[in-house]
Protein backbone atom coordinates (compact mmCIF):
# COMPACT_ATOMS: atom_id res chain seq x y z
CA UNK A 1 0.00 0.00 0.00
CA UNK A 2 2.87 2.39 0.82
CA UNK A 3 4.39 1.54 -2.56
CA UNK A 4 1.16 2.53 -4.41
CA UNK A 5 0.95 5.76 -2.40
CA UNK A 6 4.55 6.54 -3.38
CA UNK A 7 3.74 5.92 -7.04
CA UNK A 8 0.73 8.23 -6.85
CA UNK A 9 2.75 10.97 -5.12
CA UNK A 10 5.39 10.77 -7.85
CA UNK A 11 2.71 11.04 -10.55
CA UNK A 12 3.19 7.43 -11.68
CA UNK A 13 0.05 5.43 -12.56
CA UNK A 14 -1.25 3.29 -9.72
CA UNK A 15 -1.90 -0.41 -10.11
CA UNK A 16 -5.66 0.02 -10.55
CA UNK A 17 -4.91 2.09 -13.65
CA UNK A 18 -2.27 -0.35 -14.86
CA UNK A 19 -4.55 -3.39 -14.55
CA UNK A 20 -7.67 -2.00 -16.29
CA UNK A 21 -8.49 -3.16 -19.80
CA UNK A 22 -7.20 -1.02 -22.62
CA UNK A 23 -10.14 -1.02 -25.04
CA UNK A 24 -11.17 2.61 -25.21
CA UNK A 25 -13.96 2.19 -27.73
CA UNK A 26 -15.41 -1.29 -28.21
CA UNK A 27 -17.42 -0.03 -31.19
CA UNK A 28 -14.32 1.15 -33.07
CA UNK A 29 -12.30 -1.89 -32.03
CA UNK A 30 -14.78 -4.12 -33.88
CA UNK A 31 -14.37 -2.30 -37.19
CA UNK A 32 -12.81 -4.31 -40.02
CA UNK A 33 -9.70 -2.73 -41.52
CA UNK A 34 -9.97 -2.89 -45.31
CA UNK A 35 -6.55 -2.65 -46.96
CA UNK A 36 -7.97 -2.89 -50.50
CA UNK A 37 -6.19 -0.55 -52.89
CA UNK A 38 -2.99 -0.56 -50.83
CA UNK A 39 -1.25 -3.32 -52.78
CA UNK A 40 2.20 -2.52 -54.16
CA UNK A 41 3.10 -5.33 -56.51
CA UNK A 42 3.03 -8.44 -54.34
CA UNK A 43 3.34 -6.37 -51.14
CA UNK A 44 0.23 -5.73 -49.05
CA UNK A 45 -0.32 -4.25 -45.57
CA UNK A 46 -0.80 -6.38 -42.51
CA UNK A 47 -1.76 -5.52 -38.97
CA UNK A 48 -0.11 -6.47 -35.71
CA UNK A 49 -2.33 -7.51 -32.81
CA UNK A 50 0.04 -6.77 -29.94
CA UNK A 51 2.74 -4.17 -29.34
CA UNK A 52 4.47 -3.50 -26.01
CA UNK A 53 7.19 -0.86 -25.67
CA UNK A 54 8.93 -0.90 -22.28
CA UNK A 55 10.41 2.60 -22.33
CA UNK A 56 12.52 1.85 -25.42
CA UNK A 57 14.32 -0.94 -23.51
CA UNK A 58 12.32 -3.83 -24.98
CA UNK A 59 9.78 -4.23 -27.78
CA UNK A 60 7.38 -7.16 -27.85
CA UNK A 61 5.10 -7.63 -30.85
CA UNK A 62 2.58 -10.41 -31.25
CA UNK A 63 -0.05 -11.95 -33.45
CA UNK A 64 -3.08 -13.76 -32.05
CA UNK A 65 -4.62 -16.59 -34.06
CA UNK A 66 -7.71 -18.70 -33.49
CA UNK A 67 -7.02 -22.37 -32.84
CA UNK A 68 -3.99 -23.76 -34.66
CA UNK A 69 -4.04 -21.19 -37.47
CA UNK A 70 -0.56 -19.97 -38.25
CA UNK A 71 0.59 -16.63 -39.60
CA UNK A 72 0.74 -16.11 -43.34
CA UNK A 73 4.02 -15.99 -45.23
CA UNK A 74 3.63 -12.22 -45.62
CA UNK A 75 3.04 -11.74 -41.88
CA UNK A 76 6.06 -13.92 -41.10
CA UNK A 77 8.31 -11.93 -43.43
CA UNK A 78 7.03 -8.61 -42.05
CA UNK A 79 7.50 -9.81 -38.45
CA UNK A 80 11.06 -10.95 -39.11
CA UNK A 81 11.96 -7.67 -40.82
CA UNK A 82 10.45 -5.56 -38.03
CA UNK A 83 12.32 -7.52 -35.35
CA UNK A 84 15.62 -7.42 -37.25
CA UNK A 85 15.32 -3.66 -37.79
CA UNK A 86 14.38 -2.97 -34.14
CA UNK A 87 17.06 -5.28 -32.76
CA UNK A 88 19.74 -2.96 -34.13
CA UNK A 89 19.04 -0.77 -31.09
CA UNK A 90 16.50 -2.52 -28.79
CA UNK A 91 15.93 -6.12 -27.74
CA UNK A 92 12.83 -7.22 -29.70
CA UNK A 93 10.54 -10.25 -29.80
CA UNK A 94 7.61 -11.22 -32.01
CA UNK A 95 5.35 -14.02 -30.76
CA UNK A 96 2.51 -15.99 -32.32
CA UNK A 97 -0.15 -17.06 -29.83
CA UNK A 98 -3.38 -19.01 -30.12
CA UNK A 99 -6.77 -18.76 -28.45
CA UNK A 100 -10.00 -20.75 -28.75
CA UNK A 101 -12.62 -18.15 -28.01
CA UNK A 102 -15.28 -16.58 -30.19
CA UNK A 103 -15.81 -13.73 -27.71
CA UNK A 104 -13.34 -11.27 -26.23
CA UNK A 105 -9.79 -12.60 -26.21
CA UNK A 106 -8.03 -12.62 -22.84
CA UNK A 107 -4.62 -11.92 -24.36
CA UNK A 108 -2.59 -12.60 -21.21
CA UNK A 109 -3.91 -16.19 -21.23
CA UNK A 110 -3.47 -16.90 -24.95
CA UNK A 111 -0.88 -19.62 -25.57
CA UNK A 112 2.40 -18.62 -27.22
CA UNK A 113 3.28 -21.20 -29.88
CA UNK A 114 6.50 -19.64 -31.16
CA UNK A 115 8.51 -16.45 -31.17
CA UNK A 116 11.13 -14.72 -33.32
CA UNK A 117 14.21 -13.19 -31.68
CA UNK A 118 17.88 -12.83 -32.66
CA UNK A 119 17.22 -14.02 -36.21
CA UNK A 120 15.42 -17.27 -35.49
CA UNK A 121 12.02 -18.74 -34.70
CA UNK A 122 11.70 -20.81 -31.53
CA UNK A 123 8.80 -23.09 -30.62
CA UNK A 124 7.68 -22.75 -27.03
CA UNK A 125 6.25 -25.19 -24.51
CA UNK A 126 2.66 -24.38 -23.54
CA UNK A 127 3.11 -20.94 -21.99
CA UNK A 128 0.75 -17.98 -21.69
CA UNK A 129 1.50 -14.57 -23.20
CA UNK A 130 1.83 -13.15 -19.66
CA UNK A 131 4.29 -15.88 -18.60
CA UNK A 132 6.25 -15.51 -21.83
CA UNK A 133 6.69 -11.77 -21.39
CA UNK A 134 7.43 -12.12 -17.66
CA UNK A 135 10.15 -14.67 -18.47
CA UNK A 136 12.12 -12.26 -20.65
CA UNK A 137 15.24 -11.07 -18.83
CA UNK A 138 14.74 -7.53 -20.14
CA UNK A 139 11.32 -7.35 -18.44
CA UNK A 140 12.77 -8.45 -15.11
CA UNK A 141 15.49 -5.78 -15.36
CA UNK A 142 12.98 -3.09 -16.43
CA UNK A 143 10.64 -3.92 -13.54
CA UNK A 144 13.52 -3.84 -11.08
CA UNK A 145 14.66 -0.43 -12.41
CA UNK A 146 11.05 0.84 -12.33
CA UNK A 147 10.60 -0.25 -8.71
CA UNK A 148 13.88 1.38 -7.68
CA UNK A 149 12.92 4.66 -9.37
CA UNK A 150 9.36 4.55 -7.98
CA UNK A 151 10.54 3.87 -4.45
CA UNK A 152 13.10 6.69 -4.62
CA UNK A 153 16.06 4.50 -3.65
CA UNK A 154 19.32 4.53 -5.54
CA UNK A 155 20.81 1.42 -7.08
CA UNK A 156 23.48 1.29 -4.39
CA UNK A 157 20.98 1.29 -1.53
CA UNK A 158 18.49 -1.23 -3.00
CA UNK A 159 18.62 -4.62 -1.37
Amino acid sequence: MVFLKTLKQKGIATMDVLTKGFIRSREYMQQIKDFKGLEYGSCRPTDIDFCLDLKNKLFVFGELKHGNTGISTGQRIAAERIVKACEKSVSTYFFVASHNTSGDIDVKNAIVKSYFHNGRWTRTPEITVKSFIDSLGEVKKWLNDFLIIASGTSRGSAS
